[in-house]
Parts: C-alpha cells; sequence; structure tokens
C-alpha cells in the first residue's frame, strides 16, 4: 500500500513538471483484489503531493482513508473502474497538444513509434465539454472510452488508462508526444499513419505494460537530479 502510494504521489509530480497536469489533473490507482482506488487530493499542489496526502475512495466515491478531500472529478475514475475490471490506474491530463484534436474535427492518430499503442482502438472523444464531476458524466465518458486505451474530453484535456501507475505515465508521454509530431508534421504536409506492419513491429517495444518501466526509472532519476523528488 506505501509503494501504491508512493507511485500515485511520484507520477502526478512527473505529470506536473513535465506541464501534462496543473492546477487541475489527477491520477489514481486501483488498490489489487478490491473496490477501493488511491487519489491525490484537490486542495495540495501537483507538484508538492507526497504519499501521507493521498486519499483513499471506494468506487461510490466515499472517502474510506484519508483527512483531505478528493478531486471534484473523482467520478471520472470510479465509473471507469467499474467499467473496466483491466485498469489498475487511471490518469485525467490538462495537456496541450491531445487537447486540440478534442476542439477540430480531425481524428488522432497514431503518427509516432510510440502512438502505436493506442492504434488498436483509436482515441475516442467525449463530445461535452466542462469538469466530469457526475456519477451520469463518469458513465457516459466510461462508454465513450469503452475498451480505448484513452479517451478526448472536448476542449478539456484527455484520461488516459492502463495495467498500473507507470504504464500509466508512460502511455500520457505517449498521447501527447503522438499528438505534438501529428500537429507538426501538419504543418508541413499530410501525415503518414503508421501501418499495420509498422504497428506490429513497434508494439513489440512499446507494449505499455512491459516498456514503462524504464520510461518511469528515466523520468524518475531525471526529477531526482533536479531536486524535484
Amino acid at each position: 500500500m506505501d509503494e501504491l502510494k508512493e507511485k500515485v504521489a511520484q507520477c502526478c509530480r512527473l505529470l506536473c513538471m513535465m506541464d501534462l497536469i496543473a492546477t487541475n489533473g489527477h491520477v489514481s490507482a486501483r488498490i489489487p483484489g478490491t473496490d477501493r482506488i488511491l487519489i491525490h487530493p484537490r486542495d495540495v499542489g501537483r507538484l508538492e503531493v507526497e504519499p501521507r496526502h493521498i486519499v483513499t475512495v471506494d468506487l461510490n466515491g466515499k472517502v474510506i482513508e484519508g483527512s483531505e478531500e478528493p478531486p471534484s472529478e473523482t467520478p471520472l475514475h470510479t465509473c471507469i473502474y467499474l467499467a473496466r475490471e483491466d485498469v489498475l490506474s487511471v490518469v485525467h491530463l490538462h495537456s496541450h497538444y491531445s487537447t486540440l484534436f478534442s476542439i477540430v474535427e480531425r481524428k488522432l492518430l497514431p503518427v509516432s513509434s510510440q502512438g502505436a499503442i493506442f492504434a488498436a482502438k483509436g482515441v475516442p472523444v467525449y463530445p461535452r465539454s466542462g469538469t466530469i464531476t457526475t456519477e451520469e458524466q463518469g458513465k457516459e465518458v466510461a462508454k465513450v472510452l469503452g475498451g480505448a486505451r484513452a479517451v478526448l474530453l472536448k476542449g478539456h484535456g484527455s484520461v488516459v488508462v492502463a495495467g498500473g501507475v507507470e504504464a500509466a505515465f508512460f502511455a500520457s508521454l505517449a498521447l501527447e508526444e503522438n499528438a505534438r509530431y501529428q500537429f507538426e508534421a501538419t504543418l508541413l504536409g499530410e501525415p503518414q499513419v503508421l501501418d499495420e506492419i509498422d504497428i506490429e513491429r513497434v508494439l513489440e517495444m512499446y507494449e505499455p505494460e512491459r516498456y514503462a518501466r524504464k520510461i518511469w526509472i528515466y523520468h524518475l532519476s531525471l526529477a531526482r537530479s533536479k531536486g524535484i523528488l
């Protein structure tokens, strides 16, 4: 439990350091084998979150442990966990480039190697803007997400899901990198989308639950060298 709380706090601080979350955005993790999740609180700065701040809530959003208040968008997390037993971590991002694709009539496509992890189910768009604060809204987002790894929230941000905190961190970086590459490539011409052969090849290397550990260790080391963690 202590290790999982530490990972949630570290992930939050890393993503904030990388401008993928700021005053808003949050990280959660399912406690394996339970109907409870760990999530960082709404009123602690994202760069200051520590394991002691992490709140435990059930899948109805009720606080089980912790003195802090969970985020107002906790239903965004709980409804996805209820709909997806395979998901062990949820990240709500407020990242720049991927959000652009929720605003225009243009699909986010796998154009980068790491973006191949989103090829199978695509990246759907939830068509309503604003915060996700009710169970009804959370269920709507979970339905749009379906079996995909990520969903864009119109003019708001995105949600990434994975089988663990490290994998969710990697997928968050991959989503934003792919969106930035596609955006910048469009300035030069029509981006070339990875074909099935390329996708199959790169997934052998970049499948999140396998490759994520390397990415996680690198960014932890980088943050520690800068005195952030």
